[in-house]
């Protein structure tokens, strides 16, 4: 990510880098890089997916920044719910996320995420309150899990569906995952 973006100036951000050379989880990975963030806006992608539109992270941001929510997710829609996090909501509302089922009829998932400084608090104190970095015995907890219980908590999470959104995964060479039809 350095290489490619530098300090981020080329595409208009401040861009600072941590590096972590042990962390339980995610989660962790996540909670320790914005505990240097203090009421900044906070995203988040995942570097080996490759988005469509290109502006669907701009999207999130944007509505973050003039909403009320504590956490905005760019919602796209999937066809393999086993390999995601999916999203159930009720209009704009998020009203859970269910980490990697088996088997669902849900077809939306996050790809992206803005969220502001109540998010930020929570997500410390909440990896502050599994330290082992597992949501059971042999599963990693997963920045999903953090904002499931952000919502069980009372926060406002919403979901956005980014139109026209789709998405490569980098880390499966050759194969296109979803992309709108």
């Amino acid at each position: 990510m350095p290489a490619f973006l530098g300090d981020g100036s080329r595409v208009g951000l401040d861009v600072a880098y941590l590096v972590i050379d042990d962390s339980p989880s995610t989660a962790h990975t996540i909670a320790r890089a914005c505990g240097h963030l203090g009421s900044a806006t906070t995203v988040l992608g995942f570097p080996d997916l490759v988005l469509r539109p290109d502006d669907a992270l701009a999207t999130v941001v944007e509505r973050h920044r003039v909403g009320d929510a504590d956490v905005v997710l760019g919602l796209f829609t999937t066809h393999e719910p086993s390999l995601f996090d999916m999203v159930e909501t009720a209009e704009e509302t998020v009203l859970r996320i269910i980490i990697k089922p088996a088997a669902t009829n849900l077809r939306m998932t996050w790809l992206v995420a803005a969220w502001g400084h109540m998010f930020t608090r929570f997500l410390n104190q909440w990896v502050d309150a599994h330290p082992m970095g597992e949501a059971a015995p042999g599963r990693e907890l997963y920045i999903g899990d953090a904002m499931q219980a952000a919502i069980e908590a009372g926060l406002t999470v919403v979901g956005m569906e980014i139109s026209e959104g789709g998405y490569d995964d980098a880390g499966v060479p050759g194969k296109m995952t979803w992309r709108s039809e």
